[in-house]
C-alpha cells in the first residue's frame, strides 16, 4: 500500500507540472505606442512616427485639424512606421493619434501629437485651392451646325470639408447652363490636393443627343487631373466603364457604350501666350481625354455604331499660383454608315470650344 500511495502522489505532481495555467500570472497585451513625432514637414506632407512598445508591425492613425473630436475610427488603417501623410493643407495645425494593431487586438490610442504644415512659399501650386478663390472665363463654342456661342462665367471654390485630413473644395459656377467644358466638370464635384497632385471627385456628363439617348454619367473618384512633379508625358489617371441604353429607330435597339477617361501631364512651358495675347510664366499643360465606342444588337448581329475614338480631348493650361488660364476642347464623334442595315444615317459631331481666363481672385 505504501508503494501505491507514493506512486499516486508522484503522478499527481507530474500532471500538475503539465498544467496550461501560467504560474507567473502574466498575460501578453497590445501595448500603446509612445513618443509620437512629425518630421520632414512641408506645405502638404509630413512623416508621422512613433515608438513601438510591443511587437506590433502595423498601426492605425486618426488625424484631423487641431481641436477635432476623435471618433476612434482610423482615417488611415494598417500603416507602417513612419507613415508619409500627404494631401495636407498649407499653414494648418493638425493633430494625430496612433494605436498598435496586434492582429487579434488593438492598443489604446496614443496622442494627440500636434504639428503645423509649412507655407507653400517656394513650392509650385498650379491650382490654388482656398475657400472663396474664384476664376472668371470667357467661353466660346463653334461647330455642330449651330451659330457660335459665347458666354461668361465665374467659378468659385466653396467651403471645404475635411476627409481623412485632406481639404475637399466644392466648385461652383454662376452660369451652369452656359458653362465651359472644364468648369462644367469641376462644378459637378470637388477638388483637393494630395501631395503634388490636384485630384477630382465628381461626375463627367457626356451627351449623345444625336442618338436620342440619355447622357452618359461617368463617376470619377480620386482622379488626378495634374501633377506638379510628374514628368512630361506621364499618364496620371485612367478609368474604364460601360453602360447599356436603348436606341429608338422605329424598333428598340439595345446599345452598349464603352468609355474611358485618361489624364496626362503633357508638358511644362516656361512662357505661354493665350490666343488673346495674355502671357503667363511657368505653365503646366495637362490633358483630359474621354474615349468612347458604341455597338448595337440588331437583327441578331452586333454592329458598330461608333468605333473607338477620342470623343472629347481637352488641353488644359494651368499657371503656377493662378490656376486654369486656358482650355481648348475638341468634341468629335464619327458614326458608322448603317445604311446597309436599313438604318438611318447619323450625322457626325465636330464641336470646338475654349475657355480663357479674364480675371481671378485668390486668398
Amino acid at each position: 500500500m505504501k508503494i501505491k500511495t507514493i506512486l499516486l502522489i508522484c503522478l499527481g505532481v507530474a500532471f500538475a507540472g503539465c498544467s496550461s495555467d501560467d504560474s507567473s500570472g502574466t498575460t501578453e497585451t497590445c501595448e500603446k505606442p509612445t513618443a509620437l513625432t512629425a518630421t520632414n514637414i512641408t506645405g502638404m506632407t509630413a512623416d508621422l512616427g512613433w515608438t513601438e512598445m510591443g511587437s506590433a508591425t502595423t498601426w492605425d492613425i486618426e488625424i484631423g485639424s487641431a481641436g477635432f473630436t476623435p471618433t476612434g475610427e482610423p482615417t488611415h488603417a494598417n500603416v507602417s512606421n513612419p507613415f508619409s501623410m500627404t494631401g495636407l493643407g498649407a499653414e494648418i495645425t493638425y493633430e494625430f493619434y496612433v494605436r498598435a494593431n496586434c492582429g487579434n487586438d488593438v492598443s489604446d490610442w496614443a496622442g494627440p501629437q500636434q504639428f503645423t504644415t509649412a507655407s507653400l512659399a517656394g513650392q509650385k501650386n498650379y491650382f490654388p485651392l482656398e475657400e472663396g478663390n474664384s476664376w472668371s472665363y470667357s467661353n466660346e463654342k463653334t461647330g455642330g451646325g449651330l451659330p457660335t456661342e459665347e458666354s461668361e462665367e465665374t467659378m468659385t471654390a466653396g467651403p471645404a470639408n475635411e476627409q481623412n485630413g485632406m481639404m475637399y473644395y466644392p466648385m461652383e459656377t454662376d452660369n451652369p447652363s452656359n458653362s465651359g467644358f472644364v468648369t462644367s466638370i469641376f462644378s459637378n464635384g470637388e477638388l483637393h490636393h494630395d501631395g503634388a497632385q490636384t485630384m477630382y471627385d465628381g461626375v463627367i456628363i457626356i451627351s449623345f443627343d444625336q442618338l436620342q439617348m440619355d447622357p452618359v454619367e461617368i463617376t470619377m473618384e480620386n482622379a488626378a487631373i495634374l501633377s506638379e512633379t510628374a514628368t512630361a508625358g506621364s499618364q496620371l489617371f485612367s478609368f474604364q466603364g460601360s453602360e447599356i441604353q436603348t436606341l429608338n429607330i422605329g424598333v428598340m435597339v439595345p446599345v452598349t457604350i464603352n468609355y474611358s477617361v485618361t489624364t496626362t501631364n503633357v508638358e511644362f512651358i516656361e512662357n505661354y501666350t493665350t490666343p488673346d495675347g495674355e502671357v503667363y510664366s511657368d505653365v503646366l499643360r495637362a490633358d483630359l481625354v474621354v474615349s468612347a465606342s458604341a455597338s448595337a444588337e440588331y437583327m441578331g448581329t452586333t454592329i458598330m455604331v461608333i468605333n473607338e475614338q477620342d470623343a472629347f480631348t481637352s488641353a488644359n493650361y494651368y499657371a503656377n499660383e493662378i490656376g486654369l488660364v486656358y482650355s481648348e476642347v475638341v468634341n468629335n464623334l464619327e458614326f458608322e454608315d448603317l445604311s446597309s442595315f436599313g438604318l438611318p444615317t447619323i450625322p457626325d459631331i465636330h464641336i470646338e470650344s475654349n475657355q480663357e481666363l479674364t480675371a481671378y481672385s485668390l486668398f
